[in-house]
């Protein structure tokens, strides 16, 4: 968020540390995007979604490892799934047993992703 509260988009990547309890900075993503969604699912992070400097709908998605400290880009991660509305953002995801699953927002039901 700016000084006024809008919403920025970034590529920028913070950690937090809960053993020293500090933010550190990690090497930024590919797209910078706002509105997305994270998740840790097999020893990596994944950013999925959200949307760019010109408001539009992100389908790519960015995997982070750790042990390399680097973004792998994954373009239309997204792209097939239609019972996203365009307008949704952040994509509303869960994971179970190394599983990804995104909401279904019109059925309220949760559809297998990975």
């Amino acid at each position: 968020m700016d000084e006024n509260g809008t919403p920025v988009v970034v590529q920028t990547v913070e950690k937090y540390n809960a053993d020293t309890k500090m933010w550190m900075m990690i090497h930024g993503m590919h797209k910078a995007r706002k509105f997305n969604s994270g998740c840790f699912l097999c020893e990596k992070f994944y950013v999925l979604g959200g949307r760019d400097d010109n408001d539009k709908h992100l389908t790519c998605g960015e995997r982070y490892d750790e042990a390399t400290n680097s973004w792998e880009f994954i373009p239309d991660m997204l792209k097939y799934m239609t019972f996203i509305a365009p307008s949704q953002s952040p994509p509303l995801i869960d994971v179970v047993d190394d599983n990804l699953y995104l909401l279904k927002t019109s059925l309220m039901s949760f559809g297998y992703m990975i």
